[in-house]
């Protein structure tokens, strides 16, 4: 048992440090690219950029990264478990229903 919480505890803080170093690299990547954007004034017109080159133009993808490490930190780290608006609501019709299904 205290070897399956031990296991369980690594895997959890290997999902939020994962996700982190992933957001710390997307920005990384953002930054060198913009900069050599800016730096190579031809490259805006050039149609030979790389994939990555066109991923990383544009902050979506560092955005969504940052999102993701943010909302691993959270819930993995700090162990915040968001409610659901749906189960506030059944947790609140249950009494009612089985008393009445009870009458």
């Amino acid at each position: 048992e205290n070897e399956g919480a031990a296991i369980l505890q690594m895997i959890v803080h290997a999902g939020w440090i994962f996700s982190l170093v992933l957001a710390v690299l997307c920005h990384w990547l953002y930054s060198i690219v913009r900069n050599k954007d800016t730096t190579d004034e031809s490259s805006l017109h050039n149609t030979q950029q790389t994939t990555m080159q066109r991923l990383f133009l544009e902050p979506a993808l560092p955005i969504a990264a940052y999102i993701t490490a943010m909302e691993a930190i959270t819930t993995d780290l700090f162990g915040f478990v968001p409610v659901h608006p749906y189960n506030i609501l059944r947790d609140l019709d249950s009494p009612s229903s089985s008393s009445s299904s009870s009458s």
